[in-house]
C-alpha cells in the first residue's frame, strides 16, 4: 500500500484492456503495483509501441492510500484518444518553433498539412474551403513570413491568387495578383520565397520567368522579366521553385519537360552560381512539380513525380544533400500532382 499522497518518483505498472467501447477501455491490472489511485486521473495509457492511446479516467483504488480496506477491485477505465490525433497534431502545430508548412495538389484541389519539428505529420486540409473558391486549382507556392504561411495559387483559368494563414491558424481571402502586379498571358508555374518581410514571387509565362515583390505593407511591384538570372538549362524549363536562406535565394528547376532537374544560387551580392545537376541526388526521376524552402538555415526540396511519389531532401549547411526519402501523404485524395514546401518560426 502506497505511503504517500505524492510519491517522488513516476508511478507505472503494466495492464491489459479487458473489454472497450467506442470511447473508453477497462483495464485490469496484468503485474505487480497494477493499481491507478488517486491523483492519476489524466495519466497517459501508452501501448507496448509506447504511443499513446487513452487517458486514466476513474478507478475503484483497491488498495490505494485512504481506500476501505475492504475494496480489493484495481480495475479502471480510460478514456480513448483514438480520435484525438488530429486535434493534438494541430495544436502542436500553433506552438512557437519550426515547422514545414506544405501544399499538395491533387487534380485541381489544394490540401495543406504541416511537418513538425519532431517530424509527425498533421492531417491535410482543402485550402478553397478555407480561402475561398477559385475555381480549381492548377499551380501553386507557399512561403513563411514571421509566423505566417503566404499562398499563391494559379486558377484553372490561368489567374494568380494570393492569401496568407495566419499563425493563429486563421485564413485570409484569396486576392488577384493581376489586379494589382499586371496581367501574365499563358501562367504557368508559380514560386515564391521571404527575404526578410518581403515576398518575392517568380512566375513562368509563355516561357519566360517574371519577377513581383509584396512588401510588409502589402503592396505588389509589377512584373519584371528575369528569364535571364535562372541560367541556360538544357530545354524548357516545366517548373520552378525559389527559396531564400540568409541574403541567398537558391533556384530549383525542371526542363526538358521533367526529367533533368538543376540547382543553383543566387547570391546576396547579386551573383549566381551555375546550375547544378541534381541526379546525384534524386535519381533519374521525371518531375512533375517540385519546391524548394529554407527550415532552420537548411534547403528542403520535395518533388512529385510521373509514377505518383512524393520524394524529399535536403541540402545541409555544409552544402551536402541528405538521402532522398519517399513521403507518406496521410488524408490526400488521388494522386499527388504538385507540391509546395515552406518553414515557418
Amino acid at each position: 500500500m502506497a505511503s504517500s499522497m505524492m510519491p517522488g518518483k513516476v508511478h507505472t505498472a503494466s495492464f491489459k484492456a479487458s473489454a472497450g467501447t467506442a470511447t473508453t477501455l477497462t483495464l485490469d491490472a496484468a503485474g505487480p503495483g497494477g493499481t491507478i489511485c488517486q491523483g492519476d486521473a489524466g495519466g497517459p495509457v501508452l501501448n507496448t509501441n509506447g504511443e499513446l492511446v487513452a487517458l486514466n479516467s476513474r478507478s475503484w483504488q483497491g488498495g490505494c492510500l485512504g481506500t476501505d480496506p475492504a475494496e480489493t477491485r484495481t480495475g479502471a477505465v480510460a478514456v480513448r484518444t483514438d480520435d484525438l490525433r488530429d486535434w493534438i497534431l494541430q495544436t502542436r502545430a500553433l506552438a512557437t518553433g519550426w515547422k514545414t508548412e506544405t501544399l499538395v495538389q491533387a487534380g485541381d484541389t489544394l490540401h495543406q498539412g504541416i511537418r513538425l519539428a519532431g517530424g509527425d505529420w498533421t492531417g491535410f486540409t482543402d485550402v478553397q474551403t478555407k480561402a475561398g473558391d477559385i475555381g480549381g486549382i492548377r499551380n501553386a507556392a507557399t512561403a513563411g513570413i514571421n509566423g505566417d504561411t503566404h499562398v499563391l495559387a494559379i486558377s484553372k483559368d490561368a489567374r494568380l491568387f494570393h492569401t496568407v494563414r495566419k499563425a493563429d491558424g486563421t485564413w485570409g481571402t484569396f486576392g488577384d495578383v493581376g489586379a494589382v502586379a499586371g496581367r501574365l498571358s499563358n501562367l504557368t508555374q508559380v514560386s515564391a520565397v521571404s527575404i526578410g518581410n518581403d515576398l518575392h514571387v517568380v512566375a513562368v509565362a509563355d516561357g519566360r520567368i517574371f519577377h513581383t515583390i509584396r512588401n510588409t505593407t502589402g503592396h505588389w511591384t509589377n512584373w519584371g522579366d528575369v528569364a535571364a538570372a535562372v541560367g541556360s538549362p538544357t530545354g524548357p524549363i516545366t517548373s520552378v521553385s525559389m527559396a531564400g536562406a540568409g541574403n541567398d535565394a537558391h533556384i530549383v528547376i525542371a526542363t526538358d519537360n521533367g526529367t533533368r532537374q538543376y540547382h543553383a544560387i543566387r547570391n546576396g551580392n547579386g551573383t549566381w552560381s551555375p546550375l547544378g545537376d541534381l541526379k546525384d541526388v534524386l535519381g533519374v526521376v521525371t518531375a512533375t512539380s517540385l519546391s524548394a524552402a529554407a527550415v532552420d538555415g537548411e534547403l528542403q526540396l520535395a518533388v512529385t513525380t510521373a509514377d505518383n511519389k512524393a520524394l524529399h531532401t535536403v541540402r545541409r549547411t555544409d552544402r551536402t544533400w541528405a538521402a532522398t526519402t519517399r513521403l507518406d501523404l496521410q488524408g490526400v485524395p488521388g494522386t499527388p500532382d504538385a507540391i509546395a514546401i515552406t518553414g515557418t518560426l
